[in-house]
């Protein structure tokens, strides 16, 4: 399996994984479409679909209680869902199939977890089960079991809980290639994200990391700087319609929304102006603000990150001018004003090593490859530190007074072990909490565990010595406690001195040590309580999947018919018949009536008998077509074939001179009359043309054997669209100057002023356009200004749609371009999508890859093993120049590969391809 990362954000969450060798960031879009009551819903989709049962911000909710003050002030401001009381911990009150259903944190955390988790198992195809999670370093001991829980709900083995900050450094030093190897590297990582700002001191050398000192503001994170903006609009607003914005949670999500826009804006430009999605009486409501306003308004949040910053170097013990390097991560260090203040504080410049956004994911999966046996690591030592003081207190008793001692120190390294000394006379119980409760973030007990310690008796009558030994583990959390009495007995020893004389001296000596019973009472949701949870999960895991198949086989459904809808009168109409064409149409016209009718009920499917019927009928009318599509290709291969070899066969034969020309003739008719241009319905599809009379010939050649060797080109690249209503261009010339693209027209080669207008209507910046005959193609060439990428690249995935056939373009060949046709050979038999993805890593190294594909046999279809490429071997701009092509290619991530051949290439022999002879 692979290694595989999460970045927990607060506003958002990455997933990384090790792949090849490399760390890959997974497109993180996990939303879908449907109805809420019936379905989950993540990521940015979630928004908008139903607003009151949206639930955010995952990580606030673990490891608090429904009664904490913060909880109830943070509902006001910033929930969209209501929050309840769910088996003593801080939950939501959701529609879930239309009934209130109520989850707890750690459940909504386990779903969000379990998406990231399909999300990896997408990317990389395979199942993944082994992961390392990162948290705030912030997070104590009862938010980093939760999230232990929810990782153990949806079967992910989390290795590693891994602050942050200490991911995005472990990136940092792996990616950074000469680290010294005596003096250390210092450097400041500062994380502005969604909810609070943290910094962490680490020290470089070879191989190896060390956390020296962290400091965090939960109060001074992305939300902070858009309250600042959301608090002016609602006065504005207020004032303006004398509705007050805060009961209405619709219109603060879009105040929100704009406020957000609007800081982005101003990171840009000296002023923003936005415009809420929201009429009231009539009127929009706009947002109107300076980067000077901005700035003056956001001034105590400056002065917060200076604050974190400055407690983050005394807690290090070092000083500003000892960090050699500035790393700012989270979306508010693109904020100007942010940079310009963390850049002042240490006087030196940022520096953008790091993927500002990707960093901590990336962080995780190297993490995870260390630990994992399965894949090959980075030998790389990471040392963090503990961020809160832990401190041990029991009650007072006879043989001691002292009540507490701090076991974990500030910046006490992880992991470590400790080992405590108690004198007792009978069992006891010690409870385990954080040293400064008030450091804690708001609403966060400082309580972390209860150990109760059993079977103390007194030894020869004086107090048992017990030995109490903790852990701190990698998690940054209390494991692994033992507890044991020691027996210790005085003996006189006999020892020499210097003097050679014998000296007797009494010393302690370990007699025996008894392992005692220690019971540990953690603050974390109980077994049974997990178990339920998963049960609930695995539930909703099978109403997503049930939910996720019937929507989707509805929009195929509709897709489906609508496309056949088009061709039926399109290009299908001209091969079938007008009584079957009028039957198809009322057929599927029914079946789209009950989709539609039926779509509210997730239940309620279409019956399979019917849309098996369906798509019999479909299918039939689209085999018609392309048989037809094959006979003119046919036709275009062998007619001139045909024709050339007859001729030259009787011309080449004196015996023949007595063939009069009226059989010459004869052999043009038959090797043209079965490929007519004209179309054919089903029903007029003629069969394969008769064979020559032998009779009238002498020795006249077997033309089946040529026919049956002859290979056909499929493009892997540009595989024949699903539907017939889209053409995609394969054109690879250059324009009449940069920015022009080129659309296939072949087809209205008569309508070129009609199709001109089509594409004008879509595309109005057109520069200019013109035809190009290329063989027996017709290509339009369109031309947009060099700057507009955008357009471009439209062009190529839109297209634009003429008659109900949509048209995509292909974007014009470098004017320098130098273009190379390989034929390749000793290809691995593989399906399509592996073959075209090996050969991708194999070629791109030798040019510009603008097709690939594969030869078939005509007669079965078959893969034969060879294939062709087609490259551009110009030096892009600003880039390194191509490797020189070569006749033998190594297959990627083994020992195999293939051949290619190309125009003016050296000789190689056939058989050993060796180069210097044939």
């Amino acid at each position: 399996m692979a290694a595989f990362g999460i970045d927990l954000g607060n506003f958002r969450s990455m997933v990384s994984v090790m792949k090849n060798g490399s760390i890959h960031i997974v497109c993180n879009d996990i939303a879908n479409c449907g109805t809420p009551h019936t379905r989950r819903f993540f990521g940015k989709g979630a928004f908008g679909q139903d607003l009151h049962n949206t639930v955010g911000n995952f990580k606030y909710l673990i490891g608090r209680t429904f009664s904490d003050s913060e909880a109830q002030e943070y509902e006001q401001r910033f929930s969209m869902a209501d929050f309840a009381d769910v088996d003593d911990q801080l939950g939501v009150k959701v529609k879930h199939k239309g009934r209130e259903t109520r989850f707890s944190g750690i459940q909504v955390l386990a779903m969000h977890m379990k998406k990231l988790k399909d999300a990896a198992i997408e990317d990389l195809q395979d199942l993944v089960s082994d992961c390392v999670v990162t948290v705030p370093g912030w997070f104590t001991e009862k938010q980093r079991q939760a999230v232990l829980d929810a990782a153990e709900i949806v079967g992910l083995n989390c290795l590693r809980l891994m602050n942050d900050l200490t991911a995005a450094a472990l990136d940092y030093g792996v990616s950074t290639p000469f680290l010294p190897k005596n003096k250390p590297k210092n450097v400041a990582f500062v994380d502005i994200g969604y909810s609070s700002c943290s910094v962490s001191i680490v020290s470089f050398v070879k191989d190896k990391l060390t956390v020296r000192g962290t400091a965090y503001n939960m109060n001074c994170g992305g939300r902070d700087f858009d309250e600042v903006i959301v608090a002016k609009a609602a006065s504005e607003f207020e004032a303006k319609y004398n509705i007050n914005p805060y009961d209405d949670r619709v219109i603060m999500k879009r105040i929100r929304e704009c406020a957000e826009l609007c800081k982005e804006e101003l990171s840009d430009n000296p002023e923003a102006h936005q415009g809420v999605s929201l009429i009231v009486k009539g009127t929009c409501f706009f947002i109107r603000l300076t980067r000077s306003d901005y700035e003056e308004r956001i001034s105590s949040l400056l002065t917060g990150i200076e604050t974190t910053l400055k407690e983050a170097m005394e807690n290090s013990g070092m000083k500003s001018s000892d960090i050699d390097a500035v790393e700012i991560l989270g979306g508010c260090g693109r904020i100007p004003v942010v940079k310009t203040t963390v850049s002042r504080f240490f006087n030196t410049k940022i520096s953008t090593t790091l993927n500002p956004d990707g960093a901590i994911a990336r962080g995780a999966a190297i993490q995870c490859s260390m630990m994992s046996p399965m894949a090959k690591n980075p030998n790389f030592q990471v040392n963090d530190i503990c961020s809160y003081p832990i401190k041990l207190v029991w009650e007072a008793s006879a043989e001691e007074e002292q009540t507490d001692v701090v076991t974990f120190g500030p910046n006490n390294s992880t992991p470590s072990t400790k080992l405590i000394t108690f004198h007792r006379s009978q069992p006891f119980t010690i409870e385990v909490v954080y040293a400064n409760p008030e450091t804690l973030p708001p609403g966060i007990k400082p309580s972390i565990c209860r150990l109760d310690i059993d079977n103390v008796k007194p030894v020869n009558g004086e107090p048992a010595q017990v030995k109490v030994k903790m852990r701190l583990d990698p998690n940054g959390m209390i494991s692994s406690v033992s507890a044991y009495t020691v027996e210790e007995k005085l003996v006189t020893e006999e020892k020499t001195n210097k003097k050679g004389g014998k000296e007797f001296k009494k010393v302690k000596k370990l007699v025996k040590s008894i392992e005692l019973p220690v019971s540990v009472t953690k603050t974390s949701i109980s077994k049974e309580l997990i178990s339920k949870y998963i049960s609930v999960e695995n539930s909703l895991v099978v109403e997503d999947m049930t939910s996720t198949l019937t929507e989707k086989s509805n929009l195929l459904m509709d897709q489906y018919g609508y496309d056949f809808c088009n061709t039926t009168f399109g290009p299908f109409g001209r091969y079938i018949d007008d009584e079957l064409k009028e039957q198809y149409f009322d057929d599927t016209k029914e079946v789209m009536k009950y989709i539609i009718r039926n779509r509210g009920d997730i239940s309620e499917r279409i019956p399979a008998e019917r849309r098996e019927s369906h798509r019999h009928l479909a299918e039939s009318i689209s085999e018609r077509f392309h048989q037809a599509q094959e006979i003119l290709e046919t036709k275009n291969t062998l007619r001139p074939m045909i024709r050339h070899e007859a001729r030259e066969t009787i011309n080449a034969d004196k015996n023949n001179n007595h063939i009069p020309n009226r059989k010459n003739q004869e052999i043009d008719e038959r090797s043209t009359v079965s490929f007519s241009d004209t179309p054919k319905t089903a029903h007029e599809i003629p069969s394969p043309p008769e064979s020559i009379d032998s009779s009238s010939l002498t020795e006249s050649p077997s033309y089946s054997p040529l026919a049956r060797n002859i290979r056909i080109r499929h493009s892997l690249m540009f595989p024949p669209p699903e539907s017939p209503s889209t053409i995609k261009t394969r054109a690879w010339r250059t324009g009449r100057s940069p920015g022009s693209v080129f659309f296939d027209i072949t087809s209205y080669g008569g309508q070129v002023d009609e199709v001109f207008r089509a594409i004008t209507a879509e595309y109005p910046n057109i520069v200019a356009g013109k035809v190009h005959r290329q063989g027996p193609n017709i290509l339009a060439e369109v031309n947009f200004d060099e700057t507009d990428a955008l357009s471009r690249e439209k062009a190529c995935v839109t297209g634009f749609e003429y008659k109900n056939i949509r048209i995509l373009a292909t974007e014009a060949l470098h004017r320098d371009a130098h273009t190379v046709y390989l034929h390749l050979s000793d290809l691995p038999f593989l399906k399509s999508e592996k073959l075209e993805l090996g050969l991708r890593d194999s070629i791109s190294a030798y040019g510009k890859i603008l097709d690939v594909g594969v030869f078939r046999d005509t007669s079965v279809g078959l893969f034969t093993g060879e294939g062709y490429a087609m490259l551009d071997r110009h030096r892009p701009e600003d880039g390194q120049p191509f490797k020189d092509l070569t006749h033998y290619i190594p297959w990627p991530n083994s020992d195999d590969g293939f051949y290619a051949k190309w125009n003016d290439m050296p000789a190689h022999c056939a058989f050993c391809h060796e180069e210097g002879h044939v």
